[in-house]
């Protein structure tokens, strides 16, 4: 088993960035704030652009089993999430 940092980058409905284009905005969003790049990371980005349209099962969902980050960490998530929407939207993203 590798010790390598894993990104898991789960997208919603719709086109599906089939060209991983989210990767010139995360990048430079993450090291713009301290975070190391994505360089020695491996990247899972699951490709269904349409396979979540449409679906509306009712099955029971799993408990929630993470907290919310608190005090600093919230704060640095919260700038992250900033500057990945500016970075996006500067792009032509929405």
């Amino acid at each position: 088993m590798s010790n390598a940092p894993i990104l898991l980058f789960l997208h919603g409905v719709g086109g599906g960035d089939l060209d991983d284009e989210w990767r010139h905005a995360l990048e430079p969003a993450l090291t713009g704030i301290g975070y190391p790049d994505l360089s020695g990371v491996k990247v899972l980005a699951p490709k269904y652009p349409n396979g979540l349209k449409g679906f509306d099962d009712n099955e029971p969902l799993p408990k929630v089993t993470l907290r919310a980050p608190r005090g600093d960490d919230a704060k640095k998530h919260r700038r992250l999430a900033s500057v990945c929407r500016k970075t996006l939207s500067a792009q032509g993203f929405q």
